[in-house]
């Protein structure tokens, strides 16, 4: 059984499935009183480039984001970052989610 520092080092890098990784997730308590591991800027530019590059969907990529976004495990490296990963997990408030926007994303930041 792996542990849950593994799987959130995997979810962060998204190196499988993220809606996979969040069930294997699902075996550890939900709260936590202090992340385990620290979400980096340059952790959410690699996955939305590996989106640009047409390596995951933008699904994929929303889908990670979202995941991210709701977890007491993992923490935020500055507010950039955090605001980053609620842009993207939230295309319904923040407009769609276009390979244009991605690129000025990654520009931009």
């Amino acid at each position: 059984m792996r542990t849950r520092i593994e799987i959130l080092k995997d979810l962060i890098r998204l190196k499988s499935d993220s809606r996979a990784l969040e069930k294997e997730l699902a075996q550890y308590p939900w709260d936590m009183d202090e992340p385990l591991l620290i979400l980096h800027k340059q952790d959410v530019i690699a996955v939305v480039q590996r989106c640009i590059n047409i390596d995951i969907s933008i699904k994929d990529l929303n889908d990670w984001a979202d995941i991210i976004e709701l977890r007491d495990d993992i923490d935020f490296e500055n507010e950039e970052v955090k605001r980053l990963i609620f842009e993207l997990a939230n295309p319904e408030i923040n407009g769609a989610l276009t390979f244009e926007r991605l690129k000025s994303i990654i520009n931009h930041r």
